[in-house]
């Protein structure tokens, strides 16, 4: 498409999309989900997801301005932190992409738009896009944080535990374990790491201790 401006304007797109304007005046990239695009003069680099091409500077007022469309993504993750394993299902949202490609840095690769994997090992993980089309390529990168699964370990503590008075200290052992919800059996809870409890009646009762990341 081609578009004839006078000085700096505004150049009305048919559609939404990140593109790139090329002209003797000035280069830049937006977003144009306003569906409009600006140009300006000047010297100075331009920045923007993708790399472009430096700024070229003339004399007329008018000059013609070539629209591409650069390709754009987005990556979406059901779940961007759990215990593992951790199943995951990872898509894309293309818009104007010829090809793509995904790198995750446990060593998969795949050219699927969209598909579950499952993260083995605790640990940080690199969710990484390639997006490309005649016009420019880009790349979108995501991290997924895996965590040791939690272990549940608790007990009394006797040195601490008066049984005359009913009262009950716990001792908690529990590995890779963030938040923690007891409760007594009683109606009581707690979500301290190792709560004492004096009970009001004698007896059995049963209870237990959640523990979460």
């Amino acid at each position: 498409m081609n578009l004839y401006y006078a000085s700096i304007g505004f150049a009305l797109l048919s559609s939404a999309g990140l593109y790139l304007a090329k002209d003797n005046l000035a280069s830049t990239t937006v977003n144009t989900n306003t569906k409009t695009i600006k140009t300006e003069r000047g010297n100075s680099g331009v920045k923007s997801e993708t790399t472009i091409k430096t700024v070229e500077t003339a004399s007329p007022n008018n000059a013609e301005a070539t629209l591409a469309i650069l390709p754009s993504a987005e990556i979406f993750i059901s779940r961007a932190s759990g215990c593992a394993p951790l199943n995951v299902k990872l898509s894309a949202g293309l818009n104007h992409v010829d090809q793509y490609q995904w790198y995750l840095s446990d060593g998969t690769n795949t050219s699927l738009k969209s598909f579950d994997h499952t993260f083995v090992n605790a640990g940080e993980y690199e969710v990484e896009l390639k997006i490309k089309n005649k016009n420019g390529s880009n790349t979108i990168k995501k991290v997924i944080k895996v965590l040791n699964p939690a272990l549940a370990k608790f007990g009394l503590d006797s040195k601490k535990s008066d049984k005359s008075s009913r009262k009950l200290a716990f001792s908690n052992q529990s590995q890779h374990a963030e938040r923690f919800e007891w409760h007594f059996g009683d109606g009581a809870t707690s979500t301290e790491k190792s709560p004492e409890h004096t009970y009001k009646i004698h007896g059995q009762l049963l209870g237990y201790a959640h523990i979460l990341q």
